[in-house]
């Protein structure tokens, strides 16, 4: 099992396996898209602290809206007290970083 398949499954197991919405998943969202961090960052991409447990009908309508990004961050601070101050990406949320 890869890097990135063992984090997913942390982070499946840290949500509890559901969504935000309640539904039960085995899918991840990448909060700051992998693109955010360049081609030679994508490391920095693949966080735990980066990464939320989304279902189908969740992740493509709406997870990647820069409000929800947000709203996501601001969920992970406030369950898990993850601290985004040193992510750079943070402030093309609108949010100081």
């Amino acid at each position: 099992m890869n890097a990135h398949r063992k984090l997913q499954l942390a982070v499946l197991e840290r949500d509890n396996e559901l969504c935000q919405c309640g539904r039960r998943t085995l899918n991840t969202h990448h909060i700051a898209p992998l693109g955010w961090f360049g081609k030679n960052n994508k490391e920095e991409a693949w966080q735990e602290k980066n990464m939320l447990a989304y279902c189908p009908l969740c992740h493509i309508p709406w997870a990647h809206t820069k409000a929800r990004r947000k709203a996501d961050l601001e969920r992970l601070e406030r369950l898990h007290g993850y601290d985004y101050t040193e992510q750079p990406w943070v402030g093309i949320l609108g949010r100081a970083a």
